[in-house]
């Protein structure tokens, strides 16, 4: 019988590209939202906010559910989340955020 053990080696860009296509999959209908009365461009999936970009600070708000599943799901450590989800949000978007932060609550 033989035995053999399987490694499967997934190189630092591929883990972003997996997250990358993860999020476009799973959130397809983002939407940008404005009110005049804010400084900042809400993230609409279906209704509920789940980013805020506020341009006044160059930060860009993530919800910990979706922060946390990235850290989780593909291992990243919470520095790597950031880079990731800011790249993400500055392209996607058109955003020029200089930092991605992990909240509660939009």
């Amino acid at each position: 019988m033989n035995n053999f053990n399987m490694k499967i080696i997934i190189t630092e860009n591929k883990r972003i590209r997996l997250a990358i296509n993860w999020l476009e999959e799973e959130y397809p209908d983002l939407k940008k939202i404005v009110f005049p009365s804010h400084e900042g461009v809400f993230i609409s999936d279906k209704g509920m906010f789940k980013m805020l970009y506020n341009s006044r600070v160059k930060g860009f708000y993530v919800l910990n559910e979706i922060w946390d599943f990235i850290r989780s799901m593909f291992g990243f450590d919470n520095d790597e989340v950031s880079k990731l989800l800011l790249d993400w949000g500055n392209k996607k978007f058109g955003f020029r955020a200089k930092k991605c932060y992990r909240v509660e609550q939009i």
